[in-house]
């Protein structure tokens, strides 16, 4: 387990910062909906206030050794990548590069990736990454996180965000907001069984303002009120704290486009996803959550 601190400044009392979950992206697969994420980092990059964290699942890394591979729901630039570079540069063999699936990938997630850098929160591991890891020998998660230059959260990792307002040069307002991580372990056809466990997460994590896990591929948010009692000056004060558990979504699609062959969601009967992060915002002044459906 990762603990990572942050302080973030913010001027006005009314500042607003949300936060972007970006995970189960699945890049390199033919169902991940590239122009959702990219309209995801558009909106990411042009938002002083956004800050994202990366979920883990950021691309299928399944290579050709792995019984779950189909290369039929392989992406076309990955194979273009890979015939690519592996073919010889300049006509010399000293110049030869060796393009695998997975470096294609993580090329692919860091040309994209990388201009929301200074944004990042962390990079999360899903269990596609571990699974190479394991397999292969071959820590693609830590390897981009070094590689953007951002903290790497393992598989679960708390997030202490410290937000202090400046006035004038000096910290004013402000407030702390501790976010759990973990790429999940746990999914659901239907989403009741999905929401029991997010809500049994605080039973383990009792500090935790936010509980972010995906893996699931479905976007589901379950409000969890938590008794705050204030002791100030001998005076006492009971206050009641929303907390959300969070499932994070998927930019992948649970089916194939026409005249595909079918993905093995279709195979297995499963529900279609929403596609797209569930974001939530903080007001550090008046140390509000809201969650965005």
């Amino acid at each position: 387990m990762e603990v990572k601190a942050t302080d973030i400044p913010y001027e006005h009392r009314d500042d607003k910062f949300t936060i972007y979950p970006i995970g189960d992206i699945h890049a390199g697969e033919v169902t991940c909906d590239e122009d959702l994420l990219d309209k995801t980092i558009t909106k990411i990059k042009e938002d002083p206030y956004a800050r994202w964290i990366g979920m883990g699942d950021m691309a299928n890394f399944i290579n050709m050794q792995d019984p779950r591979f189909d290369i039929a729901q392989v992406s076309p630039w990955v194979l273009d990548s890979v015939s690519a570079g592996s073919k010889k540069k300049n006509d010399s063999e000293n110049d030869r590069v060796t393009y695998t699936i997975a470096s294609a990938a993580i090329d692919w997630l860091y040309n994209h990736l990388n201009p929301i850098a200074d944004k990042c929160l962390g990079l999360s591991l899903g269990n596609h990454e571990e699974s190479l890891r394991l397999k292969y020998e071959n820590d693609v998660c830590h390897s981009l996180a070094v590689k953007m230059k951002v903290p790497f959260l393992g598989y679960c990792s708390y997030i202490n965000l410290h937000f202090a307002r400046m006035g004038g040069g000096v910290p004013g307002g402000g407030s702390s907001l501790v976010i759990y991580t973990h790429h999940g372990f746990f999914s659901s056809r239907l989403s009741g069984g999905i929401a029991l466990n997010l809500e049994r997460l605080f039973i383990s994590h009792p500090q935790a303002d936010v509980i972010l896990v995906g893996h699931g591929h479905k976007r589901i948010a379950i409000p969890v009120p938590a008794y705050r009692i204030i002791f100030r000056a001998g005076k006492k004060q009971i206050l009641v704290q929303t907390r959300y558990a969070i499932m994070t979504g998927t930019f992948r699609r649970s089916y194939g486009e026409l005249n595909s062959l079918p993905t093995w969601e279709e195979r297995k009967g499963f529900m279609p996803n929403s596609l797209g992060p569930v974001t939530f915002s903080y007001m550090p002044d008046d140390k509000l959550i809201e969650v965005a459906l």
